[in-house]
């Protein structure tokens, strides 16, 4: 069941991107948080979400309309607590929901879950296969990724220490069973992991073969960011671990993760807070091993919560920051091979309640196949925003067609316009009625009384897009053919001009007129001049092609 939700607003002066639906009733934070946690994932040619849906007080699958611009409803729940944040990984074949209860004060007693759902191409819908426990433990971020061998692993921080949990993997990895979670505190070389009650952590499966584990540390004397990595393998406790510092103050509790070819990308927030001093960063690690650091704002920026996106179509890095104090989300673009980013661009921003604030996008690397959405939410008005860049691919791929007439008698000729946009190169129609076209703008004639529903499936060669106009044709039975007419006058001197007006029923398409005075005609409807006197009986024969009348 799909339900339309308020979405695909239109801008008010001022505004940047699009207001989408509202989260009234969800806890704090944003539901768009937590930092590096990802809340959409693209499918099936098609942006989705994990967003709050008011009218059923339930996290719910979304998917995004590219015409209409618009978030819908699929019902599907991914998570009932409005306390509860997510972090959603699509592998390419399933969908998987981490769900935690949100605390920045660790607790036993609050399980976090692994939900995972199946797809259908024909519905485009989700269901759920079954879902597992990670961890008992209330945190501030839960994260997710799978290896190459199938087996998927979990990271948070509780009790001051990062942790660790991945699926039981024997012949094959079972997704619903989890081992029992590790503090990394206890693994060979992992004292870099004992951290502050703020310290959070995340997750990234890189370079076809390793996980890698990142996170801040900002007690004293390490103020560092750090990384451990784990062979696909090696045993699940075996780890090497790396350290990224850049002096006191240096790291802070703000690490979102891409990868791409090998290497790994962080975006972060450091805790310098004064001008000139780098507020958030790339930290890049080469496929050896070498970190970099690259600038994307400084201390005088006053930017927070930052994410990274990997563009593959023009190799770019999207970076994404919000104000310290909620205003505007902004981007800048950095070419993948030699950081350098470039000056800042509003992308979200609502003029009425300036309070804009955590981005999240997708784990996945994107392109001109898909273009690229994020995601923010405005904590005064309680709604979703969204951007979308098509990153140079033109308007997404997105049936659409206008037809008419769309009513009438038995047999009614219907032109259908192409509208979808997109750039397609084939188009399928079903007309309902047990026909098909294959022509852009096709002409149909419907000969049997009935309603028919009209289905354009478009093409780009690289994906197709459907669209249904439910009992879109309404054809009636035609009318008995019965011949009539009137006629201005029926009596005067001569000459008498009398013009006489057809009012036959059942689609004629043919007149025959006697006017008795041994004169026709075959227009629809005449005027004749009477220039005798005379009494005259005025004969009407109308034909449809099938059968005659007259009267």
């Amino acid at each position: 069941m799909l339900m339309l939700t308020a979405g695909g607003v239109a801008a008010a002066p001022g505004d940047v991107g699009v207001e989408g639906n509202s989260y009234l009733g969800v806890g704090p934070p944003h539901p768009s948080a937590e930092k590096p946690e990802s809340k959409l994932w693209f499918n099936d040619d098609r942006w989705w979400a994990s967003m709050w849906s008011v009218g059923a007080s339930d996290f719910t699958i979304h998917m995004l309309d590219p015409a209409t611009q618009t978030w819908i409803d699929t019902g599907t729940v991914t998570e009932s607590d409005k306390n509860y944040r997510q972090d959603v990984l699509w592998d390419g074949t399933k969908l998987y929901v981490a769900s935690h209860k949100f605390s920045k004060s660790p607790a036993a007693g609050f399980p976090a879950t692994l939900k995972r759902f199946s797809y259908d191409s024909g519905t485009r819908s989700y269901s759920l296969d079954g879902s597992a426990v990670i961890n008992d433990y209330k945190t501030e971020t839960l994260v997710i990724d799978k290896d190459s061998t199938g087996q998927l692993w979990a990271t948070w921080t509780q009790d001051n220490t990062v942790y660790v949990n991945q699926t039981v993997c024997a012949a094959t990895c079972d997704d619903f069973n989890w081992n029992t979670p590790t503090a990394l505190t206890t693994v060979a070389g992992g004292s870099g992991a004992a951290v502050v009650s703020d310290d959070i952590s995340s997750i990234i499966a890189f370079g076809g073969n390793r996980i890698g584990i990142m996170w801040s540390n900002q007690s004293s004397g390490d103020d560092s960011f750090h990384f451990a990595v784990h062979d696909d393998t090696a045993a699940d406790g075996v780890f090497t671990f790396e350290t990224i510092s850049n002096g006191s103050s240096f790291s802070d509790d703000h690490i979102n993760l891409a990868t791409y070819a090998g290497e790994v990308f962080a975006a972060v927030k450091t805790s310098f807070d004064s001008n000139g001093s780098p507020e958030t960063m790339l930290l890049k690690r080469s496929t050896a091993g070498a970190w970099s650091m690259f600038e994307v704002t400084d201390g005088a920026d006053n930017k927070t919560r930052p994410i990274v996106v990997v563009d593959t179509s023009q190799n770019l890095l999207h970076f994404f920051v919000s104000d310290v104090a909620g205003g505007k989300t902004y981007q800048s673009t950095s070419p993948i091979a030699a950081p350098n980013f470039g000056p800042l661009e509003a992308v979200m921003f609502d003029a009425d309640a300036d309070d804009m604030n955590d981005a999240t996008s997708t784990k996945q690397l994107v392109s001109t196949g898909g273009g690229l959405v994020v995601v923010s939410t405005d904590n005064v008005s309680k709604t979703y925003w969204h951007m979308q860049d098509q990153l140079g691919g033109g308007q997404v791929l997105a049936a659409g067609f206008t037809a008419s007439p769309v009513s009438g008698e038995a047999p009614v000729t219907t032109s259908f316009t192409d509208q979808s946009t997109g750039s397609p190169t084939g188009w399928t129609w079903d007309f309902g009625d047990g026909t098909t076209d294959t022509t852009q703008n096709p002409t149909h004639t419907y000969t049997n009384p009935g309603t028919y529903t009209v289905t354009l499936t478009v093409t780009d060669g690289i994906g197709t897009d459907t669209l249904v106009q439910t009992d879109l044709v309404q054809v009636i039975a035609p009318q008995p053919l019965t011949a009539a007419f009137t006629s201005d006058t029926t009596a005067g001197p001569t000459p008498l001009v009398v013009s006489f007006t057809d009012e036959s029923t059942g689609s004629p398409t043919g007149w025959t007129w006697d006017f008795g005075d041994g004169t026709t005609d075959t227009t629809q409807n005449p005027t004749h001049t009477y220039t005798n006197p005379g009494t005259y009986t005025v004969t009407l024969t109308v034909t449809d092609g099938i059968g005659t009348d007259t009267l």
